[in-house]
């Protein structure tokens, strides 16, 4: 695996002292040697880094920034990052303490960079002013020259935020604009709004997008999982979606039901006639499928008998293939699926050649019903993409 090598400086009032960080950093997966190619190409002043918690976006970016003061590429390293309630939602404000904010500011960098530079490096750079902290919600007036801003956590703050950031850009500057455009985001999803506006036809803008396959961090794939669920449990349901969940819920009523989707609108908008599609789907916990079912599935046969529809079960996973093999036109085609990932704001269905046009349908139909399921599941768009083929070996 590529290393990401940094060379250091500890700047003193006389004189340098060198210290030596090489080989402490090494991509450990595709998404984490992007980022690492991005940031080593001083062409783009913008970059936009995006996906879900646990995978090296802001540590990545963090330890970059330092080592670029250091080696006197920038004159300072500017971080701006809302500090949110997990539990209320609210944000704390610098006018509503201060000292607090900067606290959970400068422990933030801390946390994340602590393995790779020494904290003597970090106090010694405050302290002389190369490492700045700024509120979001403070930037008028504000012009960064000669430094390198990083604003992370992007899904908390407003679309105007990411608007003021990029208009305090001064003369040699760069910016950084990390966040999570799918799972962390508040109803008005300014990450989402800038990963679309990074990737239009801007010059000097790079977007980086990281999925579940570079999650490094433990126990972040079980928390976005948790995530998932609670976005479809939140979910407003339909007056048929509401009497299907209650009468799975009566008739199975050790299924952990997580929610109902009606597909039958959609069915008719993209002229789904296959007879196995069924007009609902109950989503589930993982391993309580057996349940909704029934050992001779009798329990959702119940169910269908009682709603007059068609139903069919399906588990959270992380794997999406699920999905596709439940409510796809194609039965089959489930199976030339090679892989899914959460990346960006999209679903990625990695299918293989022999199947990919089964998965796409005539005029994309089969495509665009998968997809408008999964936005009213998750809030998420679907990419279908072919594997890469293996890079020839030389000679």
């Amino acid at each position: 695996m590529a290393s990401f090598y940094f060379t250091t400086h500890q700047f003193m009032d006389k004189g340098e002292l060198r210290v030596d960080f090489t080989s402490k950093i090494t991509a450990k997966t595709n998404g984490q040697k992007r980022l690492f190619k991005v940031l080593k190409n001083p062409t783009p002043r913008i970059v936009g880094v995006f996906g879900p918690s646990g995978t090296g976006k802001s540590m990545i970016s963090l330890v970059y920034g330092i080592d670029s003061v250091l080696k006197g590429v920038y004159s300072k390293l500017v971080i701006s990052r809302p500090l949110v309630d997990v539990e209320t939602s609210s944000e704390l404000t610098l006018l509503e303490n201060s000292d607090t904010w900067l606290r959970e500011m400068r422990g933030y960098l801390r946390d994340l960079v602590y393995r790779y530079i020494d904290l003597g490096v970090i106090e010694d750079l405050e302290s002389k002013g190369k490492i700045v902290y700024v509120h979001p919600h403070l930037l008028r007036g504000r012009s960064f020259d000669g430094s390198l801003i990083i604003m992370d956590d992007v899904q908390n703050v407003t679309p105007q935020v990411i608007t003021e950031i990029i208009l305090r850009l001064g003369e040699n500057s760069r910016l950084i604009i990390i966040g999570d455009p799918i799972l962390q985001a508040r109803s008005e999803n300014a990450a989402k709004q800038a990963r679309s506006l990074l990737l239009g036809e801007i010059e000097g803008t790079e977007v980086v997008d990281m999925g579940l396959r570079d999650i490094v961090r433990p126990g972040a794939r079980l928390g976005i999982k948790l995530l998932l669920e609670s976005h479809m449990r939140s979910r407003d349901l339909s007056e048929t979606e509401r009497e299907v969940y209650t009468t799975a819920s009566r008739i199975a009523p050790d299924a952990s039901i997580i929610t109902v989707l009606d597909l039958r609108d959609l069915k008719e908008i993209w002229g789904i006639t296959a007879e196995h599609v069924p007009d609902s789907i109950i989503v589930v916990k993982e391993g309580h499928l057996p349940r909704l079912i029934g050992s001779g599935g009798e329990r959702i046969n119940k169910i269908e008998e009682e709603t007059g529809l068609k139903i069919r079960g399906v588990e959270l996973s992380l794997d999406f293939t699920g999905i596709v093999k439940a409510i796809h036109p194609v039965p089959w085609v489930h199976k030339h699926v090679r892989k899914t990932d959460l990346i960006g704001s999209d679903i990625v269905f990695v299918v293989s050649r022999d199947g990919i046009g089964a998965f796409i349908g005539q005029k994309g139909f089969y495509a665009k019903f998968i997809e408008e399921a999964l936005k009213r599941l998750l809030g998420v768009g679907v990419r279908v993409e072919e594997p890469v083929p293996p890079k020839k070996k030389r000679g």
